[in-house]
């Protein structure tokens, strides 16, 4: 983001250690979307902001353009009209909400006794009197049940958002990484599994365009992910009252007697650390939830780095995949990348007419592959190398009389298809009553005798013998 003096901002993330910024100061002394001035811009690393009546130094990841966001917020508005309200929001609204490590829990009815009187954990100490807490379930699995239920409306809507004008034109590098990370996880889930072993794990991994526990089950809960709520508040333990939402931290038995306002759970403590207007958070949580793409989405640099870790991943993932087999190769170019089967030997084709045997050297069969901004991507027709030599080939062309793969497999699975069809067509295509670029017997391609056939161990793979190749 480019930051210039004078500029309105909003402090929208804390990249120092829990609680603190980057370079100095804590999210309790200086609430997370509280708003300044930029009075100096020191490095690239080092912004002076001017706010509530002191000069505070930032990292610029850690602030936002405050009319940027405010823009941006207001377009998605618009697109995520007419969605229902995440559950948690439509509770809290009802009554008051304990998050504690992404666990919900309600107030009992009716409770509320002294907190010199007896009591039993889980329970809220507030205004001098201790809460029963009754756990209801976990925040990760009220987010999954919310997407499974309305998950087509979410999938249209990520769809409306990226196809967004105001959205991609300010936002081209994510966009891209978006189609490119759906174009890496359809090659890894559809294309890979036809020539190498890719693990269960692997293949169960979820679209990457969305956070990774989008189209789970919404029964499973998976340990290690976090709620897309604690995301946003960058804690996991949450009180939320009315207007008002505040971000609870663990600590010590002994810091609670300082205050009259904690959490305990399992002999554990947790008290207030930031307070937080609620509309403000479940404005962005709401945002986070349906977007499908990570809650910084304001945040260039932020967002990009995320996607750009996934794509790593991602990448990783096929190159993992394609260990132990070298037939099948996945490569970046300038264009985007490039899916290629390879014939890793010589071999001979046999003319059907007059039984003579034609040598050719192995081969590589490319697809070019490239992800476009709305999450779809495209892919050419499989070529050859320009100077490859055989009769099904002109220019890198190669003719596969009019062969497209069935219209109902999905895209990875094309890819796929017409791979080995290709494949296919220089080994076993040649054969009596075909018409192809040139034939064998035109001089073009050189003959090779059935002794040094034999000698060489080079397969005659147009032909099929009772016996030795």
């Amino acid at each position: 983001m480019d930051i210039a003096e004078g500029m309105n901002v909003v402090v929208h993330r804390n990249n120092g250690p829990p609680g603190r910024y980057y370079w100095e100061g804590t999210t309790e002394e200086l609430p997370l979307f509280s708003q300044g001035t930029v009075i100096s811009v020191e490095s690239d690393n080092k912004v002076i902001v001017e706010l509530a009546g002191t000069h505070t130094p930032f990292h610029p990841s850690e602030i936002v353009d405050s009319l940027k966001l405010e823009q941006l917020l207001e377009s998605k508005d618009r697109l995520m009209k007419g969605m229902p309200a995440p559950f948690l929001v439509e509770s809290s609204q009802q009554h008051s909400v304990v998050i504690l490590e992404d666990r919900v829990f309600y107030l009992a009815p009716n409770s509320g006794s002294g907190t010199s009187s007896p009591y039993t954990e889980p329970a809220l100490f507030f205004c001098g009197r201790a809460h029963q807490l009754i756990e209801m379930e976990s925040l990760l699995k009220l987010e999954l049940l919310y997407k499974k239920v309305f998950g087509k409306q979410i999938r249209e809507l990520e769809s409306v958002l990226l196809k967004d004008p105001d959205y991609a034109s300010k936002h081209v590098d994510i966009v891209s990484l978006y189609g490119e990370m759906r174009l890496l996880h359809t090659i890894l889930t559809e294309t890979l599994p036809h020539f190498a072993v890719v693990s269960e794990e692997v293949l169960q991994q979820d679209v990457p365009d969305a956070p990774d526990e989008v189209r789970r089950k919404a029964n499973i809960e998976i340990p290690g992910h976090a709620s897309v709520l604690s995301q946003v508040l960058r804690a996991s333990s949450a009180f939320i009252s009315g207007s008002r939402i505040y971000e609870l931290k663990e600590v010590q038995d002994t810091a609670t007697q300082a205050t009259n306002f904690y959490a305990a759970r399992n002999g554990r403590f947790f008290v207030p650390e930031t307070v937080r207007v609620a509309s403000n958070v479940f404005r962005a949580y709401r945002h986070a939830l349906l977007s499908g793409m990570e809650y910084d989405l304001f945040d260039d640099e932020g967002v990009a780095m995320t996607l750009g870790q996934k794509k790593q991943r991602l990448l990783d993932d096929i190159q993992e995949a394609l260990r132990g087999q070298d037939a099948f190769r996945f490569t970046k170019d300038e264009q985007g990348y490039i899916a290629s089967l390879d014939i890793q030997h010589q071999y001979a084709l046999r003319d059907p007419g007059d039984g003579q045997h034609y040598l050719f050297m192995p081969a590589s069969i490319a697809i070019g592959v490239w992800g476009e901004g709305t999450g779809k991507f495209s892919f050419s027709h499989p070529k050859a190398s320009k100077s490859y030599s055989h009769p099904f080939v002109s220019g890198g062309d190669i003719c596969l009389d009019g062969y497209a793969p069935p219209e109902d497999l999905s895209a990875g699975h094309k890819i796929a298809a017409y791979l080995i069809t290709a494949k296919q067509v220089f080994l076993s295509g040649y054969m009596k009553g075909v018409h192809p670029y040139s034939q064998l017997n035109s001089g073009r391609f050189p003959t090779i005798g059935t002794d040094e056939l034999v000698e060489k161990n080079i397969p005659v793979t147009n032909v099929h013998y009772a016996g030795k190749r």
